[in-house]
């Protein structure tokens, strides 16, 4: 069975310095808990709390050594084949807060 997810891939504009820092802060600012940071492999993952007719989804951002950043959001429970959007929501969230701190 096929959980829900959605998946987006951009490249950096370049080699931000502190782009592990702005990840997480975006993160935090969407309401996401980070549950696993690993700066040497550039990756952190985190998590949505549970709503309503929802277990919440489970974030992973990865940074690559060619530049490009890989977001991902997946429904927690593996039953789970619809999600009306929401990981989509969750991703393009994390994006916009992401831009807005890599600008300022």
């Amino acid at each position: 069975m096929m959980t829900a997810k959605f998946e987006d891939v951009r490249m950096v504009p370049q080699q931000i310095w502190g782009m592990m820092h702005h990840i997480e802060e975006a993160l935090r600012n969407c309401g996401f808990d980070i549950m696993l940071m690993d700066e040497k492999r550039q990756f952190i993952e985190a998590k949505t709390p549970p709503s309503i007719g929802n277990w919440g989804e489970r974030i992973s951002v990865q940074l690559t050594a060619s530049g490009s950043l890989k977001a991902r959001s997946e429904s927690v429970l593996p039953t789970q084949r619809q999600d009306w959007g929401k990981n989509r929501r969750n991703i393009r969230r994390f994006y916009s807060i992401l831009d807005q701190l890599i600008a300022a």
